[in-house]
């Protein structure tokens, strides 16, 4: 924790932005080879996500292995006739980059982002050459109301997309055993999986994308009045505590958020089923900027999203969150340079999660196991109910009705001795290490919320 009173090495190295003393955790954690996906936004993310269910497919535009990659990326692949780029707008190309949040025609409910990314889903799923492409795109041209915003040609939609920044990473996996595996890999290298180079079988790939935060805050910082908007945590007036930084997390890390320029956030990731009928659902990773007023922490262009887990199962917080963790890290030693004279430096400072996410979060036992309070350490007791089911109670303890509580330090203690015992499921419920060990100024235990919702 950075104390008010005393200077840290994490404070010293936030200053100095020198990155050579940090505590190395690549034991724990590797870093991922990915590889890079243009994206629009989450809501984009879903419509394409259904578009791929009804195919009855995986989501194969996404397959390194599908050498039709080259239509969505190389924009010199295409049989589009040379007369009609001529005869084409660029300007149209440079009005478009700001619309992909935009409706695709007044008072649709589908964004140009959603519309360019089904299009090019559909011609990767059924691998269209680019003169098949190129018919298309004129066709919705032609069916689209006359003031749609769709690209008028396959010459201005390469264009754009080969205009857009590779904001996004896709880290691959196996689906079997959920080991981490390179975009070439053919089967998986884990000798104990029955997709390993053993079994002959081709590997089953998953994946998850992560997102680029820096050029997220970056974006919102950009826009006018938003850097002045910092100064309300200095500037608010309230008799009674009423926000976050009235209280202990806080104020805690008061070294570091003294700086106007230097910021907070909290995290929370949740399931978004897709259908009522498929078990496939996608886990958004979500930021807020403690610093902006409450009313402006809320709003959507103000949200930033770091992650996304697409599949049938919850997601391996193991896999999931470590990438982007590392990426906080770098955010906050070095910062985001929003122009010549800020740069915005950021820290993980809390999150909230409901319980089952918060343990697999953690790498706790869950909620109803031995130990599975995630603030103390009374383990609990297993009562029957009138159902002939069973409940994990907690009975009220007069002399400790609070206690004893987690710590930050014990928590990484119990987690080193879980991870090096061979017989040993968990210590004090406590399964090995948490990707938020990743952060070192982060405090495991404080930084995560009580979900009242579930208590």
């Amino acid at each position: 924790m950075v104390e008010e009173s005393s200077t840290s090495v994490e404070e010293e190295m936030y200053d100095n932005g020198d990155a050579s003393n940090l505590p190395d955790f690549g034991d724990v954690f590797e870093s991922y080879v990915t590889s890079h996906y243009d994206n629009t936004n989450v809501e984009d993310l879903v419509e394409v996500f259904k578009l791929q269910e009804e195919f009855a497919s995986a989501p194969e535009f996404l397959d390194e292995n599908d050498d039709t990659d080259s239509v969505y990326f190389d924009c010199d692949k295409f049989d589009e006739p040379i007369e009609e780029q001529q005869h084409d707008n660029i300007q149209e190309q440079a009005n478009m980059k700001g619309q992909f949040s935009s409706a695709l025609y007044p008072d649709s409910t589908v964004t140009l982002g959603a519309a360019i990314t089904m299009v090019i889903a559909f011609s990767q799923k059924f691998k269209l050459p680019g003169v098949a492409l190129s018919s298309l795109v004129l066709l919705l041209n032609i069916l689209l109301p006359a003031n749609h915003i769709f690209p008028k040609s396959l010459f201005i939609l390469k264009k754009l997309l080969a205009s857009l920044s590779p904001d996004v990473k896709t880290h691959y996996f196996c689906k079997e055993c959920l080991m981490k595996i390179d975009k070439a890999d053919k089967v998986c290298s884990n000798t104990s999986c029955c997709q390993s180079s053993n079994s002959g079988k081709p590997i089953a790939k998953s994946y998850f994308m992560e997102f680029d935060l820096k050029s997220q805050i970056k974006s919102i910082f950009s826009r006018t009045g938003m850097l002045q908007k910092l100064k309300h945590r200095f500037t608010r007036t309230s008799s009674s505590p009423s926000d976050i930084y009235d209280f202990s997390l806080y104020k805690s890390y008061s070294s570091f958020l003294n700086n106007p320029f230097n910021i907070s956030f909290m995290w929370n990731t949740d399931g978004v089923p897709l259908f009522k009928s498929i078990k496939s659902s996608i886990w958004p990773v979500f930021y807020t900027i403690n610093e902006l007023p409450f009313q402006d922490r809320r709003k959507k262009e103000n949200i930033l999203i770091s992650g996304l887990w697409y599949g049938e199962t919850h997601p391996n917080m193991l896999l999931f969150l470590p990438p982007q963790f590392e990426t906080i890290k770098e955010l906050a030693y070095f910062g985001t340079k929003i122009n010549d004279e800020v740069t915005l430096k950021s820290i993980l400072l809390c999150g909230t999660l409901d319980m089952p996410a918060k343990a697999s979060a953690l790498n706790f036992q869950q909620f109803n196991s031995f130990y599975g309070c995630p603030k103390c350490l009374q383990s609990g007791e297993t009562v029957k109910t009138n159902k002939n089911g069973n409940v994990r109670a907690f009975p009220f303890d007069e002399s400790n009705p609070t206690g004893p509580h987690r710590t930050h330090a014990g928590t990484i203690k119990h987690a080193i001795e879980s991870a090096n015992s061979d017989s040993l499921v968990h210590v004090k419920g406590v399964k090995g290490p948490s990707p938020l060990i990743l952060l070192p100024e982060h405090d495991i235990i404080r930084g995560m919320g009580i979900d009242y919702m579930h208590a």
